[in-house]
């Protein structure tokens, strides 16, 4: 029995070769995931919109002018603060340049340092500690400054000695020794700054004896006057990025930020989110496509063998997508679907007429395939309502597997039309019907495609 439609009849879509990139491929393959690709973005979007904005407005919302103020009111909380003493080598005499020069080149000798790591380092060390972990707690640190190990330069870090020449207070019972000249170097500034208030007081007043003994050690006794000053208390500056915060909710900072300037930081971090968006919709839909059983398109269905007679777009299609599917079909190669159901049915008759005329076959076709059976049923009746003229018998019959009066319908004097759906029809079922009705020595004049 002569083949009918042959599928090289049907013009072939030109390819590449499988070692090279297809674009076209590509672009069908993000086409037919358009819908995902939205949903994502939306999502994606607006996490990193306002992962953004939620932040900063909280800032600009709880912004107070007078954060020193509030530091006052807070003080006793457990808060980072930096707590920094001072110590003041007043030197009254002439040669207070040498003296001072000499006390700069001699802090955190090598002697000094040793006395200072004895008698401070594990209180030092175990201070950083608490401190890191309130910086955390309250964002000023991310989590792995808690990792990070306590070293020597770690404690060195915590004391300086500098000259201070804007210190205009002189000790009563001196005279003003050319304070107010720009190489003034009468007032030597010993600092220790740590997160324990006491700690900090304690290192400085013995860092400044320290130095000035080895500065004695070195050109002799000299006049000096230590002047205490109070202790100043700060909060760190944030790392990058964090918004430090406060037991009341109210946040720490120096100026209060732009509403417009919240505004464009959110749509930057929400451009982030639709990057993110677009390359976990190509992997998903690559995912998707290589997982799915679903037979997805004409070619496809027409890569098994049995002719497509006609394509039609489902009623159900989406009309926002309408210009979408039009593009990946002529992508494809597609041809034009018909409009209706009704006019499917029409045409696929009429390649059914030529073909039982040319073959002068007994005039009986079997409907059937992996659509449900209502749809089977309603294209039957329209058929027979569209082709009653010919006198060709039409019957319907659930998918091949499912009943065996589909098989026994199927006598040699049967021709066997297959309804399909994209997107509905398993590759698996597809290929199961036309393996077992060629089992059975029966014709498959083609598929009528629905989209």
């Amino acid at each position: 029995m002569k083949k009918p439609y042959s599928s090289q009849q049907t013009p072939s879509i030109k390819t590449t070769s499988s070692d090279s990139f297809d674009m076209t491929a590509f672009l069908i393959h993000i086409l037919r995931h358009t819908g995902l690709w939205l949903i994502l973005v939306v999502f994606f979007g607006l996490i990193g919109f306002l992962s953004s904005f939620v932040p900063a407005y909280r800032t600009y919302a709880n912004y107070t002018e007078d954060t020193s103020s509030a530091t006052e009111t807070s003080i006793n909380v457990d808060y980072p603060y930096i707590f920094t003493s001072k110590k003041i080598i007043y030197i009254p005499t002439e040669d207070a340049s040498l003296i001072a020069q000499s006390a700069l080149s001699l802090f955190k000798s090598k002697s000094m340092m040793e006395t200072l790591e004895s008698e401070f380092y594990k209180e030092a060390m175990s201070e950083e500690y608490k401190l890191r972990n309130r910086m955390v707690t309250y964002n000023y640190r991310l989590h792995d400054v808690l990792e990070s190990p306590y070293s020597l330069g770690n404690f060195s870090s915590i004391m300086d000695c500098y000259i201070n020449p804007n210190i205009s207070v002189i000790p009563s019972g001196h005279s003003n020794v050319g304070t107010m000249s720009t190489d003034n170097y009468h007032f030597l500034v010993v600092s220790a700054d740590t997160g324990n208030e006491e700690l900090s007081t304690n290192m400085c007043s013995r860092a400044a004896e320290l130095l000035i003994n080895e500065v004695s050690s070195l050109i002799g006794s000299f006049d000096y006057e230590l002047i205490d000053r109070a202790t100043e208390i700060t909060l760190p500056s944030a790392d990058n990025g964090l918004i430090p915060i406060t037991s009341t909710g109210s946040v720490v900072t120096t100026e209060r930020p732009k509403l417009s300037a919240i505004v464009r930081g959110s749509f930057k971090a929400s451009l982030w989110g639709i990057v993110i968006a677009t390359f976990s919709s190509i992997f998903i839909g690559f995912f998707l496509e290589v997982t799915s059983q679903k037979i997805i398109s004409v070619s496809e269905a027409r890569s098994y063998g049995s002719p497509i007679l006609t394509t039609v777009k489902s009623e159900k299609s989406k009309a926002i997508f309408h210009p979408i599917q039009q593009l990946i079909d002529k992508l494809e190669g597609s041809e034009r679907p018909c409009e209706s159901l009704s006019t499917a049915v029409e045409v696929t008759a009429s390649y059914i007429n030529r073909y039982i005329s040319d073959e002068k076959l007994c005039k009986r076709v079997l409907i059937t395939g992996s659509v449900d059976d209502t749809l089977l049923s309603g294209i039957c009746e329209l058929f027979r309502q569209k082709d009653a003229s010919s006198g060709i018998e039409y019957l319907s019959s659930a998918f091949i597997s499912d009943t065996a009066a589909t098989v026994d319908a199927a006598d040699e004097n049967t021709l066997i039309l297959l309804v399909e759906k994209l997107n509905y029809t398993s590759k698996v079922d597809y290929s199961f019907e036309l393996r077992q009705f060629d089992l059975l020595g029966r014709t498959v004049i083609g598929t009528l495609l629905i989209k």
